[in-house]
């Protein structure tokens, strides 16, 4: 890589991160920080390959074909700050001799409790009733009011068992004594076996429909069995 001013390789951050992250890239790099936090246009991308030798994007970043085909290019490597990838013209990108990284599992639980928060908050009415609270509607308790359902015991299924499905799996079974069903092309591994219910997948209470288009919709129902 070649250098900055201050001898050291130059490093455009796409977005605001967490301020030991910046503060760690301030001192190895010539970090040019996104101060404002506002999202970089196709343009700014562009100019950062250009003056960068190094861009750290986000998810949020859209690094096509037309954008990595900017000139000069100066940059070497898009180091990307998160999981997904998508975002980015791999095709493209190789093809212009930049390497791309992502930070792969970093996320896997937080996206797991994520889930079951979400289930448990639809099963219980926790945003309804964070909302009748904050209005000032609450009155007081009442036997039938915004009575919910119970999650512990019910029957989950999940469409895909990779990395998040099966930490998925595990919460909901061991938390909550969920029965848990799943569709994957692939047979569950060894560990996460005991999780799920062999004898059945979720074909019978999910439905997906996925045509082969860019864009790739997915419909499951998914009901207590």
């Amino acid at each position: 890589m070649s250098a900055g001013r201050s001898g050291r390789p130059v490093v455009v951050v796409t977005r605001r991160l967490p301020r030991p992250v910046e503060e760690q890239l301030a001192r190895e790099f010539d970090a040019r920080l996104n101060a404002d936090d506002h999202p970089l246009s196709a343009v700014e991308l562009a100019d950062a390959l250009r003056a960068a030798d190094g861009l750290l994007p986000t998810v949020t970043d859209r690094l096509t074909a037309q954008v990595l085909a900017v000139e000069p290019l100066r940059a070497r490597i898009l180091a990307n700050y998160g999981v997904g990838f998508n975002h980015i013209d791999t095709v493209s990108a190789k093809a212009r001799g930049l390497v791309v990284t992502n930070t792969p599992d970093v996320l896997t639980d937080d996206t797991a409790d994520d889930a079951l928060m979400l289930l448990l908050m639809v099963a219980r009415r926790g945003g309804e009733g964070e909302r009748h609270v904050r209005s000032g509607a609450w009155t007081g308790w009442r036997p039938t009011h915004m009575l919910g359902t119970r999650v512990t015991g019910k029957t989950l299924g999940l469409i895909g068992l990779g990395r998040i499905g099966r930490a998925v799996a595990h919460r909901a079974r061991a938390g909550f004594g969920m029965r848990v069903i799943f569709h994957d092309p692939s047979p569950p591994p060894a560990a996460v076996a005991p999780c799920v219910d062999p004898g059945r997948t979720a074909s019978a209470v999910c439905r997906s429909r996925s045509p082969c288009s860019a864009s790739r919709r997915m419909d499951c129902w998914m009901r207590a069995v």
